[in-house]
C-alpha cells in the first residue's frame, strides 16, 4: 500500500494542475469504502496533494470526496457532484456501467485487476501488473523523489513477491542507482530492527517491501 501511495501521489501531482485555475473549486472522487486499505491509501494521498495545490488567497480549492461504491446511491452521488475532475479507485465489473455513463470524467485505477477496464476511453490505469507497478515505483523514486540508495526485502517462498522485488531492483540498477540490500525474509517475521539499523548504516534512503504482512508498516525514510 505504501508503494501505491507514493506512486499515486506522483501521478496526482502531475494531474491536478491541468484543472486547477484560480477562483475555482474542484472535486477528486475516491471510489471505495474505508474498510479497504487501498481506498484509505488513495484517499489520504489525494488529500495530501489537494492541500498542496489548494490556494485560499486566489480562491482555488480542491476537495477530496469518498464515494462508497457498496452503497445503492453510489452512481447517483457521483453524477450529481459538481466540478468532479476525476475518480480514483480499484475498479472491476461492478463499476463498468458508471464508467460508461460518465464518459467525460477520467476513472483512474490503482489496481491491476479487471482487464476489460482498459476498453473504456475515459479509463486509465497506473500499471497493468504488480511487476510493472514495482518498475514504475522505482522510476518514480529516482526521477521524481530523487532517491539513489535502496534496500529491497521480499517474502521468502513467494514467487510473485520475489518477481516484484526483482523488477524493482533491476529498474533501480538500470538507472545507475544502488541497491545495498536485496534479501528474502521469513513471512512470520515481525521484528525488522536489525535490518533497519543495517540499512540505515548503509545510508539506504528507500526500503521496498514486497511482503504479504508485517506487524507495523515501515515507511520509506
Amino acid at each position: 500500500d505504501l508503494m501505491r501511495l507514493r506512486l499515486y501521489m506522483a501521478v496526482l501531482t502531475i494531474f491536478i494542475p491541468f484543472f486547477c485555475a484560480a477562483n475555482d473549486v474542484f472535486v477528486i472522487g475516491v471510489a471505495g469504502n474505508t474498510s479497504n486499505s487501498i481506498t484509505r491509501v488513495a484517499f489520504n494521498a489525494a488529500e495530501l496533494i489537494a492541500s498542496e495545490y489548494s490556494d485560499t488567497v486566489n480562491g482555488r480549492h480542491i476537495e477530496v470526496v469518498l464515494f462508497d461504491d457498496t452503497s445503492e446511491e453510489f452512481k447517483k452521488e457521483l453524477k450529481k457532484t459538481k466540478s468532479l475532475v476525476a475518480v480514483i479507485g480499484c475498479f472491476d465489473e461492478r463499476h463498468s456501467e458508471i464508467v460508461e455513463e460518465m464518459k467525460k470524467i477520467p476513472f483512474i485505477s490503482i489496481c491491476s485487476q479487471y482487464e476489460a477496464f482498459n476498453e473504456y476511453e475515459n479509463a486509465f490505469r497506473i500499471c497493468a501488473s504488480e511487476s510493472q507497478l514495482a518498475q514504475a515505483m522505482a522510476r518514480a523514486d529516482i526521477a521524481i523523489f530523487g532517491r539513489r540508495s535502496f534496500g529491497v526485502l521480499y517474502e521468502d517462498g513467494n514467487d510473485d513477491y520475489r518477481r516484484m522485488a526483482e523488477a524493482y531492483m533491476e529498474t533501480v540498477r538500470a538507472n545507475n542507482a544502488v541497491v545495498s540490500q536485496f534479501r528474502e525474509v521469513d513471512p512470520e517475521r515481525t521484528d525488522f530492527s536489525n535490518l533497519l539499523v543495517f540499512m540505515r548504516d548503509k545510508r539506504v534512503r528507500v526500503i521496498y517491501l514486497s511482503l504479504i504482512h508485517i506487524s507495523e508498516p515501515t515507511r520509506p525514510y
